[in-house]
């Protein structure tokens, strides 16, 4: 198991070879059938529980923090405002146009899967072989939420309203008094999480999603 210690010696390495200005920091993801999985399974590797790995997320801001980086999403962090450009069009809910076999895009709202394998995508007509899933309003909300919450911006209440036709405050207001005061910060303009809410993302946007009403659908 990675020891707090460990992750600050790989930190500080890295830093002391080139002058870094964007990082990004994941929790371990086990995927099922892989060697380490199975290895975890059958206890052969360790690994942590929900409240260790909160404390070493914790440990690992506070040390980036200290270094001069702002913790602007979930898991990244920049010097001098330099934010990952290609990120932050998810995480603002852009369009964007992705070309060649297996490609992803969304485009107002539709989203594009290219399907060809290599071999198909060049022998194919240009921009063949593409499926294609159109969303409906409250589900580009739900998008819109998920997304937005994972920045230190978060939702900006001007944005929203134009792009859904309805009011931020209107559809979710009262279910934001059920939140711990340390959970988000609030004011006319923009709705955003702390860090203390980014431990709690998906509770946070269960709940908010919940009040969508699936009427929205229907104007």
């Amino acid at each position: 198991t990675q020891r707090i210690e460990d992750s600050y010696a790989d930190l500080d390495g890295v830093l002391s070879l080139c002058n870094v200005e964007h990082l990004s920091v994941y929790c371990l993801t086990i995927e099922e059938g892989t060697a380490l999985w199975r290895d975890v399974k059958s206890g052969k590797v360790g690994v942590y529980d929900e409240d260790e790995q909160e404390r070493f997320l914790r440990a690992l801001w506070r040390r980036t923090a200290e270094l001069g980086f702002e913790h602007y999403e979930i898991s990244n962090f920049a010097k001098g405002g330099q934010y990952s450009r290609h990120n932050t069009v998810y995480w603002k809910s852009g369009d964007y146009l992705g070309l060649g076999s297996g490609a992803a895009s969304t485009i107002e709202g539709a989203h594009l899967e290219q399907t060809q394998s290599f071999v198909q995508y060049c022998k194919g007509p240009a921009f063949s072989g593409y499926e294609v899933e159109y969303t409906t309003v409250s589900e580009r909300i739900e998008e819109y939420l998920m997304m937005g919450l994972r920045t230190r911006w978060g939702i900006d209440k001007g944005q929203f309203a134009r792009r859904f036709g309805c009011s931020f405050d209107e559809l979710f207001g009262h279910v934001l008094v059920s939140f711990e005061k340390n959970w988000y910060m609030d004011n006319q303009q923009t709705f955003a999480m702390t860090e203390d809410g980014w431990m709690l993302h998906d509770e946070v946007l269960l709940r908010l999603v919940m009040e969508i009403p699936q009427s929205l659908d229907r104007t």
